[in-house]
């Protein structure tokens, strides 16, 4: 139906939009050529009878849509994204019309309403990722966004025996390291923290997550953003309340960046779907482990309390 082949570091595509006097001009769009044959398919649906324009369901059956995929390209390859839902993003026809003998030329533009989409994401683990996967309690850690990406699994045994007490603040802290090609493969600007029984299931901390009015999650008060001092921190308070007051199971905690995650809210009895980041397979971090050489920057929790 239509190719296109761009460079990412060098696309400068541009288009310009001309409405009566006003011009607008719109970067970083990318433009595939279709067979003129497309054109004329759609020229020839009307609004009568069995006419393409008749319904949208009679329409649907004459022409599913369009895909767009990515061919295998030589050497290193990249992620590109695309808003297909962006008000510009559209299918566009251009076309000559006859009228009082003149030859006139114009465009329809069908915009996308509504679309699906699939990412077929493949990765490949190596080097020294790979090599230090079996490293108990490494300086420092790698995550790389999901999916099929890796996680940090944490487990703090002293929270086990800490004795009761008024938890004022407890929040795990991470630290971000600086490693190779940071310009080029960024950091995902959130993290994600849950925790993990014997069984399979993911547990929100729904104890220190906020349900805001309209019924959606509030993680700002949670914490997970990359901050300032280039650290992620999570207020884990009320869930080690609960473990020192009410000794309740000591989870092993889930470090991660997906993109969203189902996971279980024990006070709501049910799975909610939290929407982490922006985009797929965004990102990937270097965080500064338990055995850091700089205690200051270890992985660790910190707790504020006072004695009952």
């Amino acid at each position: 139906m239509g190719t296109a082949s761009f460079t990412p570091s060098q696309f400068k595509d541009t288009i310009t939009i001309i409405q009566k006097s006003d011009t607008t001009k719109l970067v970083n769009v990318l433009r595939v050529k279709l067979a003129n044959s497309l054109g004329q398919k759609l020229s020839q649906f009307d609004t009568t009878g069995n006419g393409g324009y008749k319904s949208d369901s009679l329409f649907r059956t004459l022409f599913r849509g369009l895909a767009i995929k990515t061919s295998d390209v030589s050497g290193q390859g990249v992620l590109s994204y695309f808003n297909v839902s962006n008000t510009v993003s559209a299918l566009t026809v251009y076309y000559r019309v006859k009228k009082d003998g003149k030859t006139d030329t114009a465009s329809a533009m069908f915009k996308h309403l509504t679309d699906g989409q699939a990412n077929s994401i493949r990765r490949t683990q190596g080097g020294e990722y790979q090599a230090n996967l079996s490293v108990q309690n490494p300086q420092q850690l790698y995550i790389q966004s999901a999916p099929l990406g890796s996680y940090a699994s944490i487990f703090i045994p002293g929270l086990s025996t800490f004795p009761n007490k008024v938890i004022h603040r407890a929040e795990l802290i991470a630290y971000k390291e600086p490693s190779a090609m940071d310009n080029i493969f960024t950091v995902p600007n959130r993290l994600l923290l849950d925790h993990k029984g014997s069984t399979d299931t993911a547990f929100l901390y729904s104890d220190d997550i906020q349900i805001d009015a309209s019924g959606s999650l509030n993680l700002s008060q949670f914490g997970g953003s990359l901050r300032s001092d280039n650290s992620y921190r999570f207020n884990l308070t009320r869930y080690v309340q609960r473990l020192v007051t009410n000794r309740e199971r000591n989870d092993t905690m889930r470090l991660y960046a997906p993109m969203r995650s189902i996971l279980f809210a024990k006070n709501l009895g049910q799975y909610v779907a939290i929407t982490n980041l922006s985009n797929i397979a965004a990102g990937r971090i270097v965080i500064a482990g338990a055995n850091h050489p700089t205690p200051d920057r270890r992985l660790r929790m910190r707790i504020i309390y006072s004695n009952l």
